[in-house]
């Protein structure tokens, strides 16, 4: 079984424009969750995904510069992007990672690769972290089955295509009492977002990828640092709901 981790960005967004390559501490947000993703040990490859768009041209070449495979696909069909980047590299099990994601766990990352491992699940999600702090897997037969029968051409909000049900086999992995955090918001869509994320780090310093368990430590006892960016939440889940509707599967 061949399994990557795979970072899903691009350049455009109308909320925080160019995010992905904002500096945090002198570093890009790329550069951080690459070095982030790298403790994870059981990924044989990280590819970030992409666009073929122009305005992609300099992620593309900011990801090669740090190592990380590039695939370039569809912009707005993010599932058949992920089945391209699968078939380029020969992959059985895809970990995402969205780029917003900037505190993604490596350790789950290798959870979830043992999980699938062991049981052969194809949709593979874990529970009980912080929003934004989750990877999820997908192994390639579930993918090129969702890719098979959806109507969709946009697919953002990828979740939705794996919840129908029959549609794949699925599997949790229970994330640890320690790292709960039901409030906190660890994803890069609004500036306050980016300001958690400086903060955070501000404070944690110097290490640039500190464990997950820190990371909660400190938001337990700094609400304040919580509070940076939590009024954005319901915003999110707004916006969300009104882009992205029910899914319809080809029977």
């Amino acid at each position: 079984m061949r399994s990557a981790v795979i970072i899903t960005a691009r350049l455009s967004s109308s909320r925080l424009p160019r995010k992905i390559l904002a500096d945090i501490g002198g570093h890009t947000v790329l550069e951080l969750l690459v070095r982030r993703l790298r403790l994870a040990s059981l990924p044989e490859i990280m590819v970030l995904t992409t666009t073929t768009e122009k305005e992609d041209d300099e992620l593309a070449a900011a990801a090669s510069e740090l190592g990380v495979t590039v695939f370039r696909g569809e912009t707005r069909d993010i599932l058949e992007r992920w089945r391209g980047a699968a078939i380029a590299n020969d992959l059985d099990l895809l970990v995402t990672c969205d780029g917003d994601d900037m505190f993604c766990d490596p350790v789950h990352v290798d959870k979830v690769i043992d999980t699938h491992r062991r049981t052969g699940a194809e949709y593979i999600t874990c529970t009980g972290l912080p929003f934004g702090a989750a990877p999820t897997g997908i192994a390639r037969t579930g993918l090129e089955r969702v890719c098979a029968r959806k109507q969709d051409t946009e697919t953002e909000g990828q979740g939705r295509f794996f919840a129908v049900p029959g549609i794949v086999t699925r599997a949790e992995v229970a994330a640890p009492k320690m790292l709960e955090h039901p409030t906190c918001r660890m994803t890069l869509d609004y500036p306050e977002d980016l300001a958690f994320f400086q903060t955070v780090l501000s404070v944690l310093g110097p290490d640039p990828c500190p464990s997950l368990a820190r990371i909660v430590a400190l938001l337990r006892e700094r609400p304040d640092i919580v509070e940076i960016n939590r009024g954005r939440q319901h915003e999110y889940w707004r916006r969300f709901h009104a882009r992205y509707g029910p899914v319809e599967l080809k029977a």
